[in-house]
């Protein structure tokens, strides 16, 4: 769901190149194969698919989730979290301080 939501978002904004970075291996296979899905989330990967034909210009790429901390501690921020926030110039606070955290770390 988190694919799609980015994807949905990106289309509101009228985003025109985007790349998507995703941790799960699978879901960036599953976007990318042109073949039809078939499958209990079938119909999420075909609304994905329509909707990126609004985007100019898109790519989705395999990120590991240990090159992307931050978006992972996000992630699991939203599971205790009953609303939706979208951060686009301002960003959490506990964020800032999360990443300050790990450059003071290397």
């Amino acid at each position: 769901m988190g694919a799609w939501q980015a994807v949905e978002f990106s289309v509101q904004l009228e985003l025109r190149k985007v790349v998507f970075k995703r941790d799960a291996v699978k879901v960036v296979q599953t976007i990318i194969n042109k073949e039809l899905q078939r499958g209990r989330y079938s119909h999420v990967v075909q609304d994905i698919k329509q909707s990126l034909k609004g985007i100019q210009a898109w790519r989705i790429v395999h990120t590991p989730r240990e090159t992307n901390e931050v978006a992972h501690w996000q992630a699991k921020l939203s599971l205790v979290v009953e609303q939706r926030y979208n951060w686009i110039e301002d960003y959490p606070h506990c964020i800032h301080d999360y990443v300050f955290a790990k450059q003071v770390s290397v």
